[in-house]
C-alpha cells in the first residue's frame, strides 16, 4: 500500500482509543482513503510482498481448501466475529461529521439494520450499498450480517 500525505494526515487526524475494534489496519486506511478520497489499483507490483513466518492472516500460500478451513475454524471459535459492526461503529464516531450525508446514511441504516431482527437484516443486506469483492466473499457476507455475527 501506497498512500500520500494527504492520506496520511487523514488516517492521523482521528486515531481510534483502541485497535481491537479495528479488523487489520490496512484495512482502516483503505476504509478512510475510500470514504474522503480515491482508491487506484495499480496492477503492476513494485516490490515484493512481504510475509512474516507467522502471519494470522494474508500472505499464505495454503491452497483454496486449506484458506477456507482456517477461516471456518476462525469463526466458529468466534474469532473476528462482530469485527465489521465494531469497526462500522468506530468509524462513524470518528469520523461521521466528515461524512457526506448520503455517505452517513448509508453506515447509519447498516447499523440500525444490523440490530434488527432476522427479517430486517435480510431486506436490508439484499439492497445494501456494501459489498466484498469476489462473489463468495460477497455470499458469506451477507450470511454472517443475517446471523448477525458480523
Amino acid at each position: 500500500m501506497v498512500i500520500n500525505k494527504e492520506t496520511l494526515q487523514l488516517v492521523k487526524k482521528r486515531i481510534p482509543d483502541s485497535l481491537d475494534k479495528l479488523i487489520m489496519h490496512d484495512w482502516w486506511i483503505y476504509l478512510c482513503t475510500s470514504s474522503f478520497g480515491k482508491v487506484v489499483f495499480d496492477p503492476e507490483p513494485y516490490i515484493w510482498y512481504r510475509q512474516h513466518q507467522n502471519n494470522v492472516l494474508g500472505g499464505s500460500t495454503d491452497g483454496w481448501v486449506s484458506k477456507w478451513r482456517k477461516r471456518l475454524s476462525r469463526f466458529a471459535k468466534g474469532k473476528n466475529r462482530y469485527i465489521l459492526s465494531k469497526q462500522a461503529q468506530q468509524f462513524i464516531q470518528l469520523y461521521g461529521q466528515d461524512m457526506s450525508p448520503q455517505m452517513y446514511k448509508d453506515m447509519d441504516q447498516f447499523l440500525d439494520s444490523y440490530q434488527k431482527g432476522v427479517f430486517s437484516r435480510m431486506k436490508y443486506i439484499w439492497q445494501s450499498p456494501f459489498y466484498r469483492q469476489s462473489r463468495l466473499d460477497n455470499w458469506i457476507y451477507k450470511l454472517v450480517f443475517v446471523l448477525r455475527k458480523l
